[in-house]
């Protein structure tokens, strides 16, 4: 059993991306270096609550992480780095 972590790194810009199960990941940071803000939005209903975006400002960041089963990827997950945006994305997978 192996207790390391493993990290990726990625700079979006101009692009969007969706977390699946698939990638694995538990824990997420995204740092907005840039003046144009950027977005964060899940994909899962809450009652009758449809999902709205957050926005990413400029020098702000938010993090997710796995709550309760550590070995749980998050998923439903939508970044999003409109055109002049460089969100920098730092993944514990």
């Amino acid at each position: 059993m192996s207790l390391t972590a493993k990290i990726f790194t990625y700079e979006l810009t101009n692009d969007s991306i969706s977390l699946t199960p698939e990638m694995g990941v538990l824990g997420i940071s995204i740092f907005n270096n840039s003046a144009v803000n950027g977005s964060v939005t899940g994909t899962q209903n809450l009652g009758g609550l449809p999902p709205t975006a957050l926005t990413v400002e400029q020098d702000k960041s938010v993090t997710f992480s796995s709550i309760g089963n550590l070995n749980a990827p998050i998923s439903g997950l939508i970044i999003t780095a409109p055109i002049g945006c460089t969100l920098q994305i730092i993944a514990q997978v």
